[in-house]
């Protein structure tokens, strides 16, 4: 019979080499097997050959195959001490952890040997004896000073052959026995992130992540931000003798608006991994297109319906580069109602024809988004940054609030952010001027508020000022009444504070008297103001033309409604005849006549 060392060396030596997983393993016999399973079934002489045949699936990495041998040939017969071992290896390769460490235990007790006692504690460690495994290996290491590295071989034969749960017991085995030769045996690969720099801050939807990977041992897979961009060829895993590596990358890896902690993950062939982070703060809080609200919605169709009779080239709008524009809105009582206005409030202020801000200077913090750390790095990282004597900027701000002399704290979705820090420091650094509107107070919030304010806006040297917004439909009122050119009641053109205390006058204005900071366009009256004077040339164009006197003041009276912009421009600019003008009014007054009726 073959010796128990030869047949454990054949038995991990095929199995470090084929890194054949337990899902992809299938049973083969060699010649040899079949020639010795020949002999047993023609001479009946199992005791003479029924052991060579176990080695002999041992040397040809089948476990299986030798374990049903071995488990046929122990019903006619006691195995001995050493084919008892042989059976409590094969248990463990298996990870049958139980019977693993019974065959093991029996083994040894018949015949001690270091060899059987370290699959024994390994086993241990596998079933969970994690205090029984250790002291079996600090037993046997005091004999045997090359223990660490057996049990490091022990860990990679059994992880290169899919084994992995065992495999992991191997590790912590040799993690419990001795850790700094752990650590030896098993380094971690060494991650060094060149780019982006920690806190890099962008507006972009990705970001380019730039770093070495050296190990010492074969790396199997290396992925950023949870995407695969390098893995072990089939052709590599010929080669894991080749032990060492090294590689530069670069890849592209998703920013998402806020904090983003972009991780690489570099493992190697045995399952070690390490992880390095990159932090990036992304300032893309762009409105997704899908966010949808009903007050937002009452404002796209607000300025829609003017767009429709006026034209672009009437209510264009130059944007302003200098004005930095944040919209935040969360309440844990009523989420839905807090997201609906801050969509309004983004929607305003980055409208091509209402909001004078550049739609990427508009920075929208709601949902989700609305968190304590957001806060501050919107306040600290991106405005702050950018103050000169020409930023403007607009902050709107809503939610629960907690207002008394220490802070102005807003709850977040994790938590609170205290504002007032923030609103002091850009008052004193906004030469530019800003305003400031308030969303979500109660009555006695509002009180307190008001009060503290003119200590924090007067610390500015330019225009600095706050609307307390008391009403809650103050944003259907405002859609209402600034931005509808039938009905508006806001005749200020240039869209600020004042403009909302004139519409509502539950909402108090505080300000430093600086004058005031606009934030938008009002397209109602750009509409209004631009058909009162086409209508002063299409009077004088139609008093000559051939129509009757009556028929002129059937059209005028048509025209003089905003509405008939585009009818007027096309006379004024004769691609409209007077008479089929003239049928056009008629046409509109008898109709409106029949539904009056």
């Amino acid at each position: 019979m073959r010796g128990l060392g030869a047949a454990i060396i054949l038995f991990f030596l095929p199995l470090f080499t084929t890194s054949v997983s337990a899902q992809e393993y299938t049973l083969t016999v060699s010649d040899r097997a079949e020639e010795l399973a020949t002999k047993i079934e023609q001479t009946g002489d199992a005791e003479a050959y029924q052991w060579n045949l176990v080695e002999e699936y041992l040397a040809n990495a089948e476990p299986e195959l030798a374990l049903l041998e071995i488990l046929d040939y122990e019903q006619d017969r006691r195995l001995d001490a050493a084919q008892r071992a042989e059976k409590g290896k094969i248990l463990l390769w298996l990870e049958l952890e139980k019977r693993a460490t019974n065959a093991l235990a029996e083994a040894y007790f018949a015949k001690p040997d270091n060899e059987t006692a370290m699959y024994l504690a390994v086993a241990d460690r596998l079933a969970g004896g994690a205090e029984r495994s250790a002291r079996t290996l600090t037993e046997i290491g005091a004999e045997d000073p090359d223990l660490a590295m057996k049990l490091a071989k022990l860990y990679q034969d059994l992880f290169l052959s899919g084994k992995k749960v065992a495999a992991g017991a191997a590790a912590d085995a040799l993690r419990d026995y001795d850790p700094e030769a752990y650590h030896q045996y098993f380094p971690l690969p060494q991650i060094s992130i060149y780019s982006p720099e920690e806190g890099y801050q962008t507006d972009a939807a990705e970001v380019s992540v730039v770093f070495d990977v050296k190990h010492g041992n074969p790396i199997r897979r290396i992925t950023v931000a949870d995407s695969t961009i390098y893995e072990l060829s089939e052709e590599d895993e010929e080669h894991l003798d080749e032990r060492s590596f090294t590689g530069s990358f670069t890849s592209l890896a998703p920013v998402g608006a806020g904090r983003n902690e972009i991780a690489v993950v570099a493992e190697d062939v045995f399952g070690y991994s390490s992880t390095a982070t990159a932090t990036v703060n992304g300032l893309n809080f762009t409105r997704p297109a899908e966010w949808s609200a009903p007050l937002a919605d009452s404002l796209k169709a607000a300025v829609a319906y003017v767009e429709s009779y006026v034209g672009d080239e009437i209510l264009a709008i130059d944007k302003d580069g200098t004005y930095r524009a944040v919209v935040f809105s969360y309440s844990d009582e009523d989420s839905i109602s807090a997201f609906d206005k801050g969509l309004y409030w983004n929607d305003l202020l980055a409208h091509p024809h209402v909001g004078l801000p550049e739609k990427r200077n508009v920075k929208t913090l709601i949902g989700e988004r609305a968190t304590a750390g957001n806060v501050d790095m919107i306040f600290g990282s991106w405005i702050l940054p950018a103050l000169n004597l020409k930023t403007k900027l607009f902050v709107y701000l809503n939610g629960s609030w907690r207002i008394d002399d220490d802070e102005w704290s807003v709850g977040t979705v994790d938590g609170r952010a205290d504002v007032k820090p923030h609103i002091e420091t850009i008052a004193r650094t906004a030469n530019g001027g800003m305003t400031i509107v308030f969303g979500g107070l109660l009555p006695g919030e509002a009180d307190r508020l008001e009060a503290a304010l003119p200590g924090a806006l007067n610390a500015s040297s330019a225009g600095a000022e706050a609307a307390i917004l008391a009403d809650a439909q103050f944003e259907w009122k405002f859609t209402r009444g600034a931005l509808d050119a039938s009905v508006a009641t806001v005749e200020s053109l240039r869209l600020d504070a004042d403009a909302i205390a004139e519409l509502d006058s539950r909402a108090r204005v505080v300000s430093n008297g600086g004058g005031s900071v606009p934030f938008g366009e009002n397209p109602a009256l750009k509409a209004r103001a631009a058909h009162g004077s086409l209508y002063d040339e299409f009077e004088t164009k139609i008093s000559s033309d051939r129509l009757s006197a009556s028929e002129k003041q059937t059209v005028l009276e048509f025209v003089s409604d905003w509405r008939r912009y585009s009818e007027m421009k096309r006379y004024v600019e004769n691609r409209l005849p007077a008479e089929d003008l003239l049928i056009q009014a008629e046409e509109y007054f008898s109709r409106t006549e029949e539904e009056g009726q």
